[in-house]
């Protein structure tokens, strides 16, 4: 990694116009000197970002794209990402508690082992993302797609499932205590050893 300062812009992915800009040694200190700053990084283009370990808690990155970006780690903790392009995105061991990410695209995106705890997924697309061991207590993915997802020994407590899309996707050994999964599509969905407790029902199963 070079120790020498450089500047550094971030631009919108619409307009290609610069949002902020700065000193700084790697594209991860730019952003986070930004989100000190307060700036609001809406539409940002962080296209194949190297942003492993990561602190942008509670910024507003709302439409951003991250495709393929390297964000193990990070700390996006509260952090608004409706609509956020994160298909591809490395978000292993992620702390994503309380994050919004109301109708955006992780397909394919590495989450395992991350926290989604009370995150807000509502109508996102999470097709073939690797959830494995991830925490999910509380989250709400009402009208999520997880087709063919792997949710291996996720932690669903308390989750909304809500007319989630879930055909093939893989549950084995996770845990659905009090999940509501009311009208959700599980057909040809893996539940080895899942531990299916309260209220779980309405399932479509076929």
């Amino acid at each position: 990694m070079s120790s020498i300062c450089k500047p550094l812009a971030i631009r919108n992915q619409f307009t290609q116009e610069v949002i902020f800009s700065a000193e700084a040694k790697t594209l991860k200190e730019c952003v986070e000197s930004a989100v000190r700053s307060g700036e609001a990084l809406a539409e940002a283009d962080l296209t194949d970002g190297d942003l492993a370990g990561l602190n942008a808690e509670g910024s507003d990155l709302s439409e951003a794209i991250f495709f393929r970006a390297d964000l193990r780690g990070a700390n996006l903790s509260a952090a608004a990402l409706f609509r956020a392009e994160m298909s591809e995105a490395k978000l292993e061991g992620a702390r994503l508690s309380a994050a919004q990410l109301g109708e955006a695209n992780l397909v394919s995106a590495d989450l395992s082992h991350a926290d989604l705890t009370s995150a807000r997924l509502v109508r996102a697309n999470l097709d073939r993302a690797n959830l494995d061991d991830a925490d999910l207590r509380d989250a709400d993915l009402t009208e999520a797609r997880l087709v063919r997802a792997s949710l291996r020994r996720a932690d669903l407590t308390g989750a909304r499932l809500l007319g989630a899309e879930m055909e093939g996707a893989d549950l084995t050994a996770a845990k659905l205590d009090q999940t509501e999964m009311d009208g959700a599509d599980l057909t040809g969905a893996v539940l080895s050893g899942t531990l299916l407790a309260g209220q779980v029902q309405d399932l479509d199963w076929d």
